[in-house]
């Protein structure tokens, strides 16, 4: 499962978001100037990533009095993506990027008509009209 608030991404740890998975569900070379551009729209989303439960333990818990009040208050979640994120294996990334340099928009000029471009779009559920990141429920 992933989530992407605009600030914040959310996500449980899964073999499925590893960046060899992304090279081997495309089939491409990491090393390659496409492998070069998935690798930089992994890292866009899931690099410098922080374990929710411990960042709420030591800087939020005298704040907040649960680690469900805390997403629900904070992050302004639903109550079903709190329970989708309660677990340990829960992780968030802050993207500190301006609009224009996000990952996304890497695709959407010169590789609009590309398979592997409909591929990205398609593994992270993004609404090709406005190159949002939407949910993606994976479990």
């Amino acid at each position: 499962m992933i989530i992407d608030t605009g600030r914040y991404t959310f996500y449980n740890k899964s073999p499925c978001l590893k960046k060899s998975y992304f090279f081997k569900y495309f089939d491409i070379k990491p090393r390659s100037y496409i492998g070069q551009i998935i690798s930089r729209i992994h890292d866009y989303y899931f690099k410098n990533s922080s374990l929710l439960k411990k960042d709420f333990k030591k800087y939020y818990s005298k704040e907040y009095s649960s680690f469900e009040d805390y997403l629900d208050k904070k992050h302004n979640l639903f109550q079903e993506e709190i329970n989708r994120l309660n677990r340990n294996a829960a992780y968030y990334s802050e993207k500190l990027i301006a609009e224009r340099y996000k990952a996304c928009s890497l695709l959407s000029n010169d590789f609009d008509n590309n398979v592997i471009s409909k591929k990205i779009f398609d593994i992270l559920n993004v609404n090709h009209n406005k190159l949002e990141v939407d949910f993606l429920y994976e479990d």
